[in-house]
């Protein structure tokens, strides 16, 4: 792949992944000026549960749908094949969506402490009913077909929709928490219908077991990689809310929000390689060489990200947010880091699961850093609250990269060009560092310039650093 194409696309999917898993992000100053941070505590739990149900209700089918894509070259089979999974990914949510309002009051007493289903807990699990139902099979389709333009209007149009309807129930309307959930499903349904309309031209209603199965046998082992993630990502929330309260879980919440930031721009860089590992050939050199080459560019811009937000975020979210919010920002220089391993490990994940084709090694790794992240929360928050969440959330992340890295690396040796990654890694601790020091300084305008100077140094070493990629591309693709 070329690396002005590469850049284009990744700056599409970033925009895209902005728009749909940065909604809370870019909603900040209405909820923090609006909820109290008992009640955007409630809006972090949400966006756990948000996040998980479709996964679990639709059985992690969605991973087949972007797996299979390139399994299908004849373009009715793979209609068919979409039309099977789709309808399946209606069907099995509905049923256990059902089967969870049977029980409703027993479970979520058992789980929340502080949240009553009615409403809340059935918004949220309605909400992610819908995901499943309506946004996973043609999301991952859009993706896999490499079509960034359709994602992002995909995801724009439900990022347009929240936006509207949370500034309709929560400001217009003075509806708190619960308007803020409502203006979640009903952008969800409302978009939701619109999408699939315009997806019907991709699939053809003929369900097979056949292709149910194969679905199924890809997608079932890595449900404990997605359970996993989730865990990673959002069970510390839960965690927080039994033993610290709503509070804590919205101050958590906001400095997780402001993280994410990185974490959005390597799911967009993990966007642009899905095409180029996909169709790797580890017989054919040339095939290696470029996905080397998109590789390493991933691995140089999601530090950059990093370092840019860890000098200037915090300064920009506390002129939007209230004193109750302000601890808040003491924790996000050192969640910064767990985000920037969250970001970096898409690039062995993808090697595993898209060159090798061993999803279960993922599913392997994200289990036992699951397990890890649960006891060190139950052990740490206890103890230390917020601060025994982030350091569980560095730790755990920080060990699932170590070691698919290692893994990728020896499976499919040369696809790491280790040589021009030492500098970006190193310019990253370096930055740490330096930002610390930094801030040992009195607020004003020395530590903005010194801020500056150490983006303008860090820009330079990864831009020599790019300069040497694109030129090891130019010759290979003379060789």
């Amino acid at each position: 792949m070329k690396i002005l194409e590469q850049i284009k696309k990744s700056a599409v999917y970033a925009v895209s992944e902005v728009l749909f898993k940065g909604i809370n992000f870019l909603l900040l100053p209405i909820y923090t000026f609006w909820l109290t941070p008992a009640e955007f505590g409630i809006i972090g739990i949400a966006n756990t549960v948000v996040f998980l149900t479709p996964m679990l209700f639709s059985l992690g089918i969605r991973a087949a749908a972007m797996k299979f894509y390139f399994d299908y070259p004849n373009d009715e089979r793979r209609k068919e094949f979409y039309g099977t999974i789709w309808i399946f990914s209606i069907v099995v949510p509905a049923v256990c969506f059902g089967l969870i309002e049977l029980t409703s009051e027993q479970l979520a007493n058992k789980i929340f402490s502080e949240i009553e289903y009615d409403p809340y807990v059935r918004i949220m699990l309605a909400t992610g009913f819908f995901g499943a139902a309506f946004f996973q099979v043609p999301r991952e389709f859009f993706r896999a077909a490499d079509k960034p333009w359709a994602y992002t209007l995909l995801n724009s149009s439900l990022f347009l929709s929240i936006g509207i309807l949370t500034y309709w129930y929560l400001v217009v309307g003075r509806q708190g928490v619960f308007g803020a959930l409502m203006a979640r499903l009903v952008a969800y349904f409302a978009v939701g219908v619109i999408v699939s309309f315009f997806f019907l031209r991709h699939v053809r209603f003929r369900f097979r077991i056949s292709d149910i199965k194969a679905a199924l046998l890809f997608s079932l082992p890595l449900i404990p990689h997605f359970l996993s993630f989730w865990v990673l990502t959002a069970a510390n929330r839960m965690i927080l809310e039994r033993y610290d309260g709503l509070d804590a879980v919205g101050v958590f919440s906001l400095a997780f929000s402001v993280g994410t930031v990185v974490v959005l721009v390597g799911a967009a860089q993990s966007n642009a390689l899905i095409p180029t590992l996909g169709a790797v050939d580890l017989s054919k050199p040339k095939s290696l060489r470029s996905a080397r080459s998109a590789i390493t560019q991933f691995l140089l811009i999601v530090p950059a990200v990093a370092i840019t937000a860890l000098f200037f975020v915090g300064d920009v979210i506390s002129m939007f947010v209230g004193p109750e919010y302000y601890a808040a920002l003491g924790y996000l220089p050192v969640l910064l880091i767990g985000f920037l391993l969250n970001s970096l490990y898409y690039a062995p994940v993808n090697v595993i699961t898209l060159v090798l084709g061993k999803p279960r090694i993922i599913g392997y790794a994200s289990i036992s850093a699951a397990i890890v992240n649960i006891i060190g929360n139950l052990l740490l928050v206890p103890w230390i609250g917020i601060w025994g969440s982030v350091v569980v959330h560095v730790g755990t992340y920080g060990l699932l990269f170590v070691v698919l890295l290692l893994i990728a690396n020896e499976s499919v040796p040369g696809l790491f060009d280790w040589p021009l990654l030492k500098i970006p890694f190193a310019a990253t601790v370096c930055c740490w560092v330096f930002y610390y020091i930094v801030g040992t300084i009195e607020p004003g305008f020395i530590p903005i310039v010194l801020k500056t100077l150490g983006i303008i140094v860090v820009v330079t070493m990864l831009a020599r650093t790019y300069g040497k990629v694109y030129r090891h591309t130019a010759l290979e693709k003379n060789l």
